[in-house]
């Protein structure tokens, strides 16, 4: 495929079709299981959907805990001690989402 300047655009395609309608989460379960996993891997019939729907889950489960353990805003807070707060936060959900779903 090429862009409007004629340069291929091989760095933007996915490597395969099974992972490009996974987001993050799925590809990053699919990894996982096909390294630690590949008899169970096998026996998935559609692992498209199971992954993408694996990594659905996993998206609004990090982002609902995220603001869970995020709390309120303070009125005392800077803007990059927020930013700092959030992203803690988003990073200890990821952890404890992946943990439970993803590498099961």
């Amino acid at each position: 495929m090429l862009n409007r300047s004629g340069s291929q655009l091989a760095a933007v395609i996915p490597r395969n079709h099974l992972e490009a309608a996974m987001n993050e989460y799925g590809r990053r379960a699919l990894e996982h299981w096909q390294r630690t996993k590949p008899q169970e891997l096998s026996t998935i019939p559609d692992p498209e959907a199971f992954f993408s729907t694996l990594g659905e889950t996993a998206a609004s489960q990090v982002d609902s805990l995220a603001d869970q353990l995020a709390g309120p805003d303070s009125a005392a807070e800077g803007y990059l001690e927020k930013v700092g707060r959030l992203r803690m936060a988003k990073y200890r959900a990821e952890e404890m989402v992946l943990a439970e779903l993803v590498q099961q």
